[in-house]
């Protein structure tokens, strides 16, 4: 099994394959625990993997790969201006500057094992 970004998917440059490591850990061990303990079918890990993937697929990986193309490949001056803009107003105003550090927060899956 692999947890976070031990397949080397993400690339580094806002930490998510770090952070979605840890929120996959947690998911994980508990799902884990509730198999082996037989509190649980194993197609609780089936669901584990698709729920993390989602949140890779659809929050690590596009917002990664959105920051990498800003930081290290932005050569168009006028789409560079535009992604700073929007940068600019989200540190103007704390409702977006709010929304846009709790982009982690979309990593989050709800745990797979029954209540």
């Amino acid at each position: 099994m692999l947890a976070g970004d031990a397949a080397h998917l993400t690339n580094p440059t806002n930490g998510f394959g770090l952070v979605s490591g840890i929120l996959d850990s947690v998911v994980l061990a508990e799902a884990l625990a509730a198999v082996v303990n037989g509190a649980a079918d194993e197609a609780v890990l089936d669901q584990y993997a698709q729920d993390r993937r989602w949140a890779f697929s659809e929050v690590a990986s596009p917002s990664s790969v959105e920051t990498k193309r800003l930081v290290f490949h932005s050569t168009d001056p006028a789409r560079r201006e535009a992604d700073l803009e929007v940068l600019r107003r989200k540190a103007e105003d704390p409702a977006l500057a709010r929304e846009h550090f709790m982009l982690g927060h979309r990593l989050r899956t709800p745990s797979v094992v029954p209540a």
